[in-house]
Order: structure tokens, then C-alpha cells, then sequence
């Protein structure tokens, strides 16, 4: 969803909207809400004592984009399992997510123009071009909600990025499986190239320190490809995986160098992730019964946008080889329909 869709959106939901309002969602789009915890301490105690204080209602849409970077996650209607300290991590995780560019804050400032002329806007031109005058000359930055808006709906939300809000199901799962009192198990993360599963990993391992395994790292040598799943040494995975121990050590093989790479000490505890294509096959053929498995997929055209920006080398070679490869696997292992929680990126 881009911006200018968010306004609109907001505008035609929230009628009580003010120029005010309108130039506080604007700003959240640009530089979430990390001006909200220069204290730590008193930011979580602030959250605590807002949460409790917030009734719940289901007819309060649990997210509300704020554009392609962020988000809004009302209190009102959030998954009864995810937990406060889970909910402060990732707003305050948020924080340094957000492009954070003035000029580029003061070029969404001429949106509501347009949403007025459209007739979508709930105020006038003149009323939104005084307010941007008074706005500046008082330093700008970030505003409260109007005292008309916060009367009429009670806004009681945290900021996060649009990663962690696409994701939201899966912190409430895992929450849910801790307060059981479930430690050292398993979440798989799979899906289509381009979805986002390393993003999401890291994301999880920002809030709750949890290890993370990449399939990337477990290539073949191009010499020892037989047509295994994904070309991936499922053995070594699962001698590394099942080590003895509160940890055990990943290694990442680069088959163009023929060598190991790196390695990484993967905590088991409170849980560890298995990202990449083709992990759910893999994790259940070396024995791994996980938790958890989550399933990401992406629009076509959007996948490959972000393909072509972050390989544009290797664009044809997914396209030709590599994506048709994928659906295979998901059509003919059911990837998707077992997933215990599927996630559009």
C-alpha cells in the first residue's frame, strides 16, 4: 500500500480526521515512533499502563498501514497470545527501520492537497494550509492526535514496521507455545525466493534473541549433485542439528568456492529458526518435527521487482531455472497447504 492509499484510507475511515492528524500519520510513515522511546524504561511502562487501560474490541482493525514502510497496531484488537514484551520489542525494533528523510516528509506533506481536491479529505484546503504554517513555525516534528480525534476514537496503537505487522501472526504463535512453557523447538520459515523468509528470521531473532539457520548455507558441491532436494546436504544438517547440547554450530558452505565460509554457535533456546526454500522438505526428511511452519509468498510481479533489485545478474536465471524449480517442490510436497501459517509479503 503506498502513502497516499494509507491517507486515503484514514481519511475515509476517520472523519473526525484533522490536519493535524493528517501530518502526525504522515510523519509515523516517514520516521515511525522512535521519538516515543528516548527512554526505554519509561516507553515500556507507558505501553504497559495503556494496554491496560484499553478495552478490547474486535471491530478495531488489528493493523492499519501507515504506506509500504510501516504500520499501526491497535491495542484494541491485538492477538490475545502476544505478549507485551514482545509487542515493546518490536516497536522499539521498528525504530531504526524507517527511511527517516525531512525531505522526504515534506514532499508527503502535499498529499492531503490532493485528497482535498479529490473531495476525500474531512477538511478544507485552508484550514490544512494554516495548520502547515503554524506547524513549522512551531519547529515541526512530531504532534499528538487532534483533541477532536482523540475524543472520537481513542487511538491506542504502537508504530512498527511493515515487516514485523505482515509477521504478526507468527509472534503470536510463538508466544503462544512459550507461556505452555515450550522451549528448544523448531520454527520453519519457507516460500517463494524473493518473500522475505531472511527478513523475517532476522526479525525474529531482533526480538527474541532466538538462533537461526540458513538452508542457503547447506549447498552441495556442485561435484556431489545427484538431484537431492534443493541441492542440499541433508545429512550434515542433520548431524549438526542434532549435536548434543544447549547449542550446536551451523557451518555455510560456498559450492563456488568449494569451501566452508563461516560458521555460527545456534542457540536452541527459546527456540531456533530453519529459513530458506526448500527447509520444510529437508527438515523432515533428516527427522526435525518443528513447532511451527510458516509459509511466505509474494504477487508474481512483485517478486520479481525485488529479484531484479537485489540480483539483477541473476534475474533470467530465476525466472528461467530457479523459481520454476521452486513451484515444483510446493506442488509436489504441498509446501503451502501444510504450512501452519501462510504469509502474503
Amino acid at each position: 500500500m503506498t502513502v497516499y492509499d494509507a491517507l486515503r484510507y484514514h481519511m475515509e475511515r476517520y472523519r473526525k480526521m484533522t490536519p493535524q492528524d493528517a501530518v502526525k500519520l504522515l510523519y509515523q510513515s516517514e520516521f515511525g515512533g522512535g521519538h516515543m522511546i528516548s527512554d526505554r524504561h519509561g516507553a515500556r511502562l507507558y505501553l504497559l499502563r495503556e494496554l491496560d487501560g484499553t478495552a478490547r474490541d474486535e471491530a478495531v482493525p488489528t493493523v492499519e498501514m501507515l504506506g509500504p514502510d510501516g504500520a499501526r497496531l491497535n491495542l484494541a484488537s491485538l492477538p490475545s497470545s502476544l505478549t507485551p514484551d514482545t509487542l515493546f520489542s518490536m516497536f522499539c525494533e521498528s525504530a531504526a527501520l524507517f527511511p527517516g528523510s525531512e525531505e522526504n516528509f515534506r514532499q508527503k506533506l502535499a498529499m492531503p492537497l490532493s485528497l482535498i481536491e479529490e473531495g476525500v479529505a474531512p477538511f478544507s484546503k485552508h484550514d490544512y494550509t494554516a495548520y502547515l504554517e503554524r506547524y513549522f513555525c512551531e519547529g515541526g516534528g512530531a504532534v499528538h492526535h487532534s483533541p477532536a480525534y482523540s475524543s472520537a476514537y481513542r487511538p491506542a496503537y504502537r508504530v512498527v514496521h511493515a515487516t514485523f505487522a505482515a509477521a504478526l501472526p507468527v509472534f503470536a504463535a510463538i508466544d503462544a507455545r512459550l507461556a505452555s512453557g515450550e522451549r528448544g523447538f523448531s520454527v520453519v520459515i519457507d516460500g517463494r525466493c524473493g518473500s522475505g523468509k531472511s527478513t523475517l528470521s532476522a526479525r525474529l531473532a531482533a526480538v527474541y534473541g532466538c538462533g537461526v539457520v540458513h538452508a542457503d548455507d547447506y549447498y552441495l558441491p556442485f561435484s556431489a549433485r545427484s538431484g537431492q532436494l534443493g541441492n542440499l546436504d541433508a545429512d550434515r544438517m542433520r548431524r549438526e542439528l542434532s549435536s548434543p547440547g544447549d547449542t550446536f554450530v551451523s557451518r555455510a558452505y560456498d559450492p563456488h568456492k568449494g569451501a566452508f565460509s563461516g560458521s555460527a554457535e545456534v542457540k536452541r533456546t527459546p527456540f531456533f529458526v530453519i529459513e530458506g526454500s526448500y527447509s520444510s522438505a529437508v527438515t523432515s526428511n533428516i527427522g526435525l518435527r518443528p513447532a511451527l511452519t510458516v509459509f511466505l509468498t509474494v504477487a508474481e510481479a512483485e517478486q520479481l521487482r525485488r529479484i531484479s533489485r537485489r540480483s539483477p545478474e541473476r534475474t533470467e536465471d530465476y525466472k528461467s531455472r530457479f523459481i520454476p524449480a521452486e513451484e515444483k517442490y510446493f506442488a509436489e510436497y504441498g509446501v503451502e497447504q501444510s504450512a501452519d501459517i501462510v504469509i502474503e509479503t
